[in-house]
């Protein structure tokens, strides 16, 4: 009985917040064209928003909302297989083309390199999916050290070299950390979500600010946390900088295999 009040209270919650015209609206306010809708998967394999649900809410607006998909990986061949199936499913206006993986070491309380994980990092080298992580500090009530990069997601690229990663939250108090994984492994980058550009720290900045940096950190919210507006306020970079953070690098990381990402 309390498991279901609290689905229905999580129903009503994603409805009241997170419904797709409201996002949309919101995306259209800020002139974002594309954002990522993302599956929550708990240590104990509940879903609080299930990648059925994430499909769903991608098809009311399939050109702008881009679903990115996760699993508690208790079985990993259950997952591999969940996720695989959504992946070679032949797009269309209900069923759009997932465009990542996400895996919040925190959220299942393991660390990245858990062996669990790695069947599902071999299809997505093998595929050249991106993979989106959470590095850095947690704020709910939960150990840090899950999100720390070396050694832990280190110990993944080095198994797994090809694998695209992009790391959420920044990765404080580890950011120099993060920003020498994007050094060494040529497919590993930074996302900038759950924080507002008032408080990037100064590493950040002039990491972005460098010729290399410049491609390898993108732009993001954590939405509705920080609203699109507020997550682009205060931007201090020249143009071809800023083009690549709100958008080229994002283009590069999720449409690798496409042409013309740009017409997506």
């Amino acid at each position: 009985q309390q498991k279901q009040e609290q689905q229905q209270q999580q129903e009503q919650l994603i409805e009241l917040v997170c419904n797709p015209d409201t996002t949309v609206s919101q995306m259209d306010e800020a002139k974002v064209d594309k954002a990522l809708i993302c599956a929550w998967y708990n240590h104990s394999g509940e879903a609080w928003i299930s990648n059925e649900e994430v499909m769903k809410f991608a098809s009311q607006h399939p050109s702008r909302l881009l679903p990115v998909l996760s699993h508690s990986f208790l079985s990993p061949l259950a997952a591999l297989q969940e996720i695989r199936g959504y992946f070679e499913q032949t797009p269309s206006h209900s069923h759009p083309k997932p465009v990542g993986v996400r895996i919040i070491p925190w959220l299942l309380q393991t660390t990245i390199d858990n062996a669990r994980f790695y069947p599902i990092f071999a299809y997505l080298c093998e595929h050249r999916i991106p993979l989106f992580i959470q590095v850095g500090w947690t704020g709910p009530l939960r150990s840090s050290e899950y999100g720390r990069p070396i050694p832990y997601l280190e110990n993944v690229l080095l198994h797994f070299p090809e694998l695209i990663v992009v790391c959420g939250h920044i990765g404080q108090p580890w950011l120099d950390e993060v920003i020498f994984l994007t050094s060494k492994f040529e497919n590993v980058y930074i996302d900038t979500s759950a924080y507002k550009p008032s408080r990037f720290p100064p590493t950040l900045i002039d990491f972005m600010k460098s010729k290399r940096g410049s491609k390898k950190v993108m732009y993001g919210t954590n939405y509705p946390m920080i609203s699109f507006q507020d997550s682009m306020k205060g931007l201090d970079l020249d143009d071809e900088t800023k083009a690549l953070y709100l958008r080229g690098n994002a283009e590069r990381v999720l449409f690798n295999n496409n042409k013309n990402p740009s017409k997506l």
